[in-house]
This record gives structure tokens, sequence and C-alpha cells, in this order.
């Protein structure tokens, strides 16, 4: 069994739901948070104390589940920008306050202390006076605080706050006067909806439906489970014209809306049980067993942790939209995930960003793709065999190339991934760098060497600049890294890295086999990602922007490019932007592809937004972003341009117009006006049929002299008495 940070361990029936709060894999001890605990009470007891060994066992007896990540309040997530968005700017100010008082208390080692160790009584008392806390209860209940919610920042905002209020004592369906609770006002006159207020019965209603879905339904949606709930309990029966009864909804004022039946249907569902209705039981069951093997240098076995290089290649990338030119986009940065146990490639980024978080993001999520389908969309085959790195990793090591990410984008990637660290090689060895240098050593002198656009240190004076001669476009150079990479995990020579269990075992001394070894052996299968997880590891992991959501056109905008969803159209999105004004959502993107875009819902559901096929957007699908933006920029200036030489066309046009215009006075020159008030009728039709006649006489003369080598063609004879006789 693979325990990490996040971990959730529960039991539903019987009342079993421990989050893993604090890992030490060096003392083989973990920290275990009763969350029905926490959920209940403000004040947050300790953490429990265990060893691995007992870990196992509670799952084992107590016949417990052991799903990926425990959810937190959606505000651990939010950024600082989120927060102020929806005014809740006083509790960044209350966190930074608590993190201020906790001061070095937040160190990992001190924690270590605090739960596993001697503890840190004489630390507490040292700091006690030195800020608002007086006392070293204040201490101990804050910290426990923030060990429990992640050890990150945001596990002291008080977003238990924002359910001040919403302890109220539900009426029966018998009292006639329910008005719903609200922004409305009394009695609900405020708002459009005149829905009632939740009922006794109806949230007994709700809790049935639960019971029925858990049973009956393999997978479903809080959409579904209402449209069901309405079926069942607000539609009555009345008799048609033609005398059969027909199933009508019951008014407004009788029923619950949407809102409210999420709202207490998330109340009554556990988060847990709830993703189990939405993705089946078996995403989520999984079998663990004790880790066997020694570590070495702090790392248990393949995807414990994975270690980030980029370089520059001494190469120039083709323009996608050149066209017959060969314009140069110039040169991309590629990015390699190591794994350090095994020293195999797990995934790869090629891009011209960087180097950056931004680029190293973009390729941990390629490490954690399923590298089948990644290779299909480059038309290479290969087999799950060839190429089985797809786990999510428990530590990142950061080359001192890429920026360190920022607090936000830590707190996202422990507590949506699990990830329970991130490390500077500046602080360890780095065992892994070495094969990172030697692997862009041999992409630039085995591969980039002697091709088109290649770079050289001291280039001939006689040649073209290397821009000039490009032929590789990006989605080439990633197939031409894919195949390397393929090359390198199983030819590679590690027979240095096995340990005396591989050697007796036989196991092979390529990369790709000790790490399919290692991952059976040392990490029990590791934690192998399904789209469940592909979703959450996108949102951690990448950068956010902003979207418009245009009600015009109907559809969400970015950067110029068109997306759509149904859940926009569900929830009214154009709608509300045609009518009340276009507004902006927060969406992630990758870099990689314009294709997606992803949104995260309040219901704390992660959505795909397609590109639409239209016309706006349709030139820039299946394109990296950045040709694409580079494209949209050419676009700018030919629309520029083209608006300066309309002008001269116009301009032009007007004159020759002008010309036409004196030919005309001309032509008239000395000829009487027509006084008369209306138009000479029989003149004007008599005028007509005379220059109608001159046509048909010139249409006839020209088809004669068409046909002038065969003058006696039947052909010919018809077409020229049909004209004479028109």
């Amino acid at each position: 069994m693979n325990i990490f940070e996040g971990q959730h361990i529960s039991n539903p029936e019987k009342g079993i739901s421990f989050r893993v709060c604090f890992v030490s894999f060096n003392l083989r001890m973990a920290a275990l948070a009763d969350m029905h605990e926490v959920n209940k009470s403000y004040q947050i007891r300790k953490p429990l104390v265990k060893t691995f060994e007992e870990i196992y066992e509670l799952v084992k007896t107590k016949k417990c589940s052991a799903s990926s990540i425990y959810p937190l309040p959606l505000d651990i997530d939010k950024t600082d920008a989120e927060l102020i968005d929806q005014r809740r700017s006083k509790w960044i100010v209350k966190r930074d306050l608590q993190l201020k008082n906790l001061g070095i208390l937040t160190d990992r080692r001190i924690i270590e202390s605090y739960l596993f160790l001697s503890g840190i009584k004489k630390t507490i008392e040292g700091l006690c006076g030195s800020g608002s806390w007086n006392t070293p209860g204040a201490f101990y209940k804050a910290l426990n605080r923030y060990i429990v919610y992640g050890c990150v920042k945001n596990a002291m905002l008080p977003f238990s706050l924002k359910n001040v209020g919403s302890n109220y004592l539900h009426v029966s369906d018998k009292d006639k006067h329910n008005p719903k609770r609200g922004r409305g006002g009394s009695d609900n006159q405020n708002s459009r909806s005149k829905s009632k207020g939740i009922t006794k019965e109806a949230k007994a209603n709700i809790a049935n439906i639960c019971i029925y879905a858990k049973k009956k339904l393999k997978k479903v949606t809080v959409k579904y489970l209402f449209n069901l709930y309405k079926d069942r309990h607000q539609v009555m029966e009345i008799n048609g014209p033609d005398g059969h009864p027909r199933r009508v909804p019951m008014a407004e004022h009788e029923g619950i809306t949407y809102q409210q039946f999420r709202y207490h249907f998330n109340n009554t569902v556990d988060d847990e049980a709830y993703l189990r209705l939405a993705h089946g039981n078996l995403n989520y069951e999984k079998d663990f067993a004790p880790r066997s093997g020694v570590a070495r240098d702090g790392v248990i076995g393949p995807s414990f942790r994975y270690e980030i290089d980029c370089t520059i290649l001494d190469i120039y990338v083709r323009y996608p939209y050149g066209g017959t030119k060969r314009s140069s986009m110039g040169r991309p940065v590629v990015y390699i995930v190591i794994d350090v146990y095994s020293t195999a490639i797990v995934g790869f980024y090629i891009g011209f960003t960087g180097p950056n978080w931004e680029g190293a993001s973009e390729a941990l999520i390629n490490a954690f793709s399923n590298k089948v389908d990644f290779c299909k969309k480059y038309g290479i085959d290969i087999t799950e065999d060839e190429w089985c790195c797809s786990h999510i990793c428990t530590q990142i090591a950061l080359d001192n190339g890429v920026d360190y990410p920022d607090a936000g984008r830590q707190q996202l990637l422990t507590s949506m991934i699990g990830i329970s660290e991130i490390i500077s090689l500046a602080l360890y060895r780095g065992d892994a760098k070495g094969i990172c240098e030697r692997k862009f050593r041999s992409l630039q002198e085995d591969i980039i060497v002697n091709q088109y656009g290649a770079v050289y240190k001291k280039p001939r004076k006689e040649d073209a600049h290397p821009a000039n001669t490009t032929l590789w476009d990006l989605e080439s150079l990633t197939k031409v890294i894919i195949q390397e990479i393929i090359f390198h995990n199983k030819s590679s020579d590690r027979l240095k890295n096995h340990n005396f269990d591989m050697s007796s075992n036989s196991v092979g001394i390529t990369p790709l086999a000790i790490y399919k070894y290692g991952i059976e052996r040392e990490m029990n299968q590791g934690r192998k990602t399904d789209d469940g997880d592909m979703l959450r590891v996108r949102w951690a992991l990448l950068r956010e922007y902003e979207a418009t959501v245009n009600g015009e056109s109907a559809s969400i905008v970015l950067e110029g490019l068109h997306y759509h969803c149904e859940y926009a159209d569900e929830h009214r999105w154009y709608h509300k932007a045609k009518f009340k004004g276009n507004f902006k959502i927060r969406i992630r993107k990758t870099r990689a592809s314009t294709n997606t875009i992803w949104y995260r819902t309040e219901e704390n559901e992660i959505i795909e937004l397609q590109l639409k096929a239209d016309y706006k957007s349709e030139c820039y699908a299946n394109q990296h972003w950045d040709a694409v933006q580079i494209k949209m920029e050419e676009n700018k200036d030919e629309i520029h341009a083209l608006s300066l030489e309309r002008e001269k066309l116009r301009i032009d046009r007007d004159h020759k117009i002008a010309k036409y215009e004196l030919e005309q006075l001309e032509a008239v020159h000395g000829v009487p006006k027509i006084t008369a008030k209306s138009m000479a009728s029989n003149k004007t039709k008599s005028n007509k049929n005379i220059q109608k006649q001159l046509e048909n006489n010139e249409i006839a003369e020209r088809y004669r002299n068409e046909f002038r080598s065969t003058p006696n063609s039947p052909t010919v004879t018809a077409i020229t008495e049909d004209f004479n006789n028109f």
C-alpha cells in the first residue's frame, strides 16, 4: 500500500474517514486526522500518529478503502485574486496574521518533531508573547489546523465562516408560510424564482433519491438525479383535452430549484460517496501491499521522485503557417522529466516558453499521462509495455534553470494531486541530473546536428543563417524526441543502478526494465493516473487565464479563439452575457494544443471546453499556442495593411467614377432638359425595346462569328433564328 499525504482512508459504513496529513518516510510514520471530528468542530485536535504497519492493519481489519485524495474545502485551492473577487480580502488578512504568529513552526522539520519525536514545548514557550498570542494553546490550535489542512498557507483561511447562518430548522410541507431563504428579502419578493423553501419532506426525498442511486444506478450526475427527483415529487397528473391523463410540472411555488437540490444533495452525500456514484467504484478501489526493499538516498522506488531539466535546442523550428516560404519560429526549449530511481525518461515538453515553471508543468502533465494515447496523436503506435510511465510522483526536484513555482501552485499540487514536496537540487545530490545532461547532449550531437536549421557554435561564413533553412516543425520534432526517449529507455545501460534484489531476480539493466520491476516491487504499482486524475493534474499544474463569456457569439473567448461546453448551456451563461453583459471566468490552458481548455465549477468539478469548429477558430485547431499567437499577430498586420490599401483603392475608385460622370455630362451638353413632372412612359418603353433588339442582334452576330467554321450547322442556324425571332 502506497501511503502519501492527502490520502483518504475511509469506510463510510463504519464511520471511518481519515486524511493522511503528514508522512515521514524515514521514520515510516504518518499523522492521520479524523475528518468526521474535524468537520464537526472548529477546535482541531492533534492528528493521530501511526506507523505504516498500523495503517496497513487498520485498512485490512476495518476493510477501509484508500482513495487517491481527500477533497479539502474549495477555498484552500483559491488564489488571493479569486478570494478578492469573492470579497474575502479580510480572510487574507486573518490568514497572514496567523501565519506570522506561527512563524518557524510551519517548518517541516519542526512539524515532524511535534508529531513524531520529542515535541516542541520549549519552542512554543519561547514564542509566547512575541506576537498577539500569549498562551501555548493558541499556537497548538493554529498548528493543528495548519497540519490537518495540508501544510499550505490557505489552511489558515477562516473558510468555515461562509457557513454562518446556515444551521436553521427546516419546516414541514404542512406549513403554509415557507418562503425560500437567501437574498430575495422577506417573503422572497426580490427573487425571480418563486420556489418554496426547503422542507423536512424534501430533504427526506433527496436522501431517498441518493439511496436509490447508490443501489440501482451505475453512473450519475447531480443534474440527472434532480430530473429523477422532479419526476417523482414535482409532477402531477391532469386530464388532457382528449380525456387521457397527462403529466405536467407543478407550479413553481410548490417545488424546489436545481440549486436547492444540489446544495442539500451535497450535504446529504459525502464527497467520497458522490465520487463513487459519479465515476464508479472500480476507479477508486485499489489493492495495496507493504513495500519491500531498501530505500537508497531517500528515493524508495520508481515514481517517488521526478526531476525536471531543460535546454534550448540548437535548431530553428519552421513556422507552420509559412505557406511556400520557410519562415522560422525560433529555437525551442525542451523539458525532460527523469525518474530518479530508474533514470527512465517519463515525460517531456517542447515549446517556446521558458526555461520556467510553465514549461516544466507541461512536461509534468506529459509525465503523468498515458503514453499510448499521447503517441497516437502523432501517428506513432506503441504498446503500454514500451513506455509504461504514467504514474504520479511523490516529490518533484527542480533544476536551477527552472523557476520555483509560487505558493499558490504548491498548494494545488499538495491538495489536488498529493505531491508532498517540491525540492531544489541544490539541497540534494541530484543524481539524475547527469542523465538529463547526457540526453540533451545526445539529442544535440546525434539527432540535431547536420539537420536543416541546425545551429553551430562556429558556423561557416559561406553558409546561410540557419533560420533561413528551417525544415522541422514542432510536430515533427516531437516525433523525433518520442523515438529518442523510447530508444533511451529500452537500450541504455543502467547496471550500476541494480541492487541485490534486482540482480538476484535477473531484472534487465535498462531504465525501462528497472522502472517496471520497481513500480511493482517497491511501489505496489504506484499511483497510475486515470481520466479524473488527469483533470486534477492539469488544473493544479497549468497556468490560469481569464476567458470571456460572449453572448453575441454564444461562446467562451480566449485570446481570439472560441470555445464551448454543455455546462455553459445548462447554466445559461450565454443568455446572461447577452442580456446582462459579457463576463469573465478563470480557466486553465495547455500551450501544447489549442483544442481544449479547462474550467472548475463551484461544485469542484473540472470540465473541458472544446474549440468550436467554426470559421472563427477552425484554422487554429490542432496547433501549438505559440504558432497561433504568431499567426494572430500576422493577421493584425494583414488587416492593417489591407486598411491602408483599401483607402488607396477607394480614392482610385471615386476618381474613376467622377471621370465617368464628366464624360456623361459632356455627352448631354446642350440637350434641353425635360421639365415635365411625370415620366414619359410610352417613350421610355419604346427606347427600352429598341435597346433590347440591338443587344439581341449583337449576341446573334457574335455566335455567327464563333461558328463561322461550320456555317451550315443546325445548331448555329437554330441559335441565329431564335435571337432574330426574340
